[in-house]
């Protein structure tokens, strides 16, 4: 017995002593690495005339005005960060995905840069955030197209469900929708960013997707990874992240010339400038604006108005009068100006008392005119 016992533990010595044959080596797959892709454009690069240098170092003042924001104490512009993602729905709920963002930058005043993070699949959501974190932290001032309702949001959901730091909403948000809707919505009307890239830059999209059909070709390319679909997707966002510094190129240089060939622009500048306290370039386009807009000229004659320059403000709001624009308005700030400044209420009065003859052909009953036509005939009452 102790003999086949010995025997056994030989065996078994010479066995684990014995060299094993090769064995098969599998290389394991990256799991939830995001795809990458980078393209970078030369600063001549060019749309509707304005071109990327447009937008490279853009003045502080001029771009605080655009975006009525306050930009950091030590603003640079190389350190303007543009973003726009591609989801799964036009939610910013738990539900709804970024499964594509792209960035844009200036790098070494050489070249315009652009980055696109891309989930293949459903695991590479981590992996993105995280790549787009790292990122961000080159960068203070973030610049979207309605990313301040949709896109930053959107992200920040996505950072908290993966458990993740952002620092979006410590960035300053500049948004070029807004800005947009400032400067050009009088003249253009609908300010999305294909009719900006229509009207102000000339850009078609002839074979570009519409956007109501994105979320179907990222599920899509979830099941079968065919790259026809996706690659559509991957351009059309490429072009977004391309046309915002063309766009702010072109705002800005639209400001900083102080003049334009359209009036509604022109007032639309002088509108930004008295905002932002640049009295002189505000007055200057809403003059250019005036000879053509009612609005201009009621705008330019309350400026004149708060700089107590009344020759100025009252040869508007008469001229205002004598055409019939802005409704009751000049004739009441004609008024106060008559009663007030002047210290002439019988002129006021006589004004008045023609302004509501005038309502009453028409069958028009205005309770301020009454209120001041009553006031004023007692001064003038009281003066016969």
């Amino acid at each position: 017995m102790i003999r086949n016992l010995k025997s056994k533990l030989d065996a078994l010595r010479a066995e684990q002593q014995a060299p094993k044959p090769p064995q098969p080596q599998s290389c394991p797959e990256q799991e939830g690495i995001c795809r990458f892709e980078r393209f970078c454009y030369p600063l001549t690069k060019a749309a509707g005339g304005a071109s990327l240098q447009w937008a490279l170092d853009p003045d502080p003042q001029l771009l605080s005005c655009l975006t009525q924001t306050s930009l950091p104490p030590d603003f640079d512009g190389h350190r303007l960060l543009y973003l726009d993602t591609e989801t799964t729905g036009l939610s910013t709920g738990t539900g709804t995905l970024a499964f594509l963002v792209g960035i844009g930058y200036y790098e070494d005043s050489s070249q315009y840069v652009v980055e696109q993070y891309l989930m293949e699949d459903y695991d590479q959501e981590p992996d993105l955030l995280s790549r787009l974190l790292t990122t961000l932290k080159r960068f203070d001032t973030l610049v979207t197209y309605n990313g301040k309702s949709f896109d930053v949001p959107l992200l920040e959901v996505r950072y908290v469900m993966n458990r993740l730091h952002s620092q979006l909403r410590q960035m300053t948000q500049l948004d070029l929708l807004h800005a947009a809707r400032r400067l050009y919505k009088r003249r253009i009307g609908s300010c999305t960013l294909g009719n900006m890239e229509r009207t102000l830059l000339g850009i078609e999209r002839p074979d570009d997707i519409p956007g109501a059909e994105i979320p179907e070709c990222f599920f899509a390319y979830v099941k079968d990874h065919d790259p026809k679909r996706m690659n559509i997707v991957l351009k059309h966002n490429r072009q977004d992240i391309l046309s915002m510094p063309l766009l702010l190129g072109r705002m800005l240089h639209t400001l900083q010339c102080r003049a334009s060939e359209y009036p509604e622009d022109d007032y639309s500048c002088g509108r930004l400038f008295l905002r932002s306290h640049q009295w002189d370039w505000a007055e200057a386009c809403l003059r250019r604006a005036s000879s053509s807009l009612p609005e201009a000229r009621w705008e330019l004659a309350a400026y004149y108005k708060r700089q107590r320059r009344w020759d100025e403000a009252e040869a508007l709001w008469l001229s205002m009068v004598e055409a019939s624009e802005g409704g009751t308005g000049p004739y009441h700030e004609l008024a106060k100006y008559y009663e007030h400044v002047l210290r002439q209420p019988v002129r006021a009065y006589r004004l008045i008392a023609r302004l509501r003859a005038s309502l009453s052909k028409w069958g028009v009953r205005d309770q301020e005119v009454e209120k001041r036509y009553h006031r004023l005939k007692k001064y003038a009452q009281g003066d016969e």
